[in-house]
C-alpha cells in the first residue's frame, strides 16, 4: 500500500523506468488488474463457497 501511494505521487510528475522494467503508469495499471483479479476471486469465494456453507450450518447473513 506505502508502494502504490507512492507512485501515485510520482504519477505524472517523474518519467523514466523503474528496475522492475515498468514506468509509472504501466506499473499503475498493472497493479490495478492484479488487484481486479483477486478481487473477483475472492467475491466469488465467498459467494459460491463461503455463504453456502455458513448456510448449511444454519448461519445467515442478512444485509442491513
Amino acid at each position: 500500500m506505502i508502494r502504490v501511494s507512492g507512485l501515485k505521487e510520482k504519477n505524472g510528475h517523474e518519467v523514466g523506468v523503474s528496475p522492475d522494467g515498468y514506468s509509472t503508469p504501466e506499473l499503475l495499471n498493472e497493479i490495478k488488474v492484479r488487484v481486479t483479479e483477486l478481487l473477483d476471486i475472492q467475491s466469488r469465494c465467498l459467494s459460491e463457497e463461503i455463504l453456502p456453507a455458513l448456510e448449511r450450518e444454519g448461519i445467515a447473513i442478512q444485509q442491513v
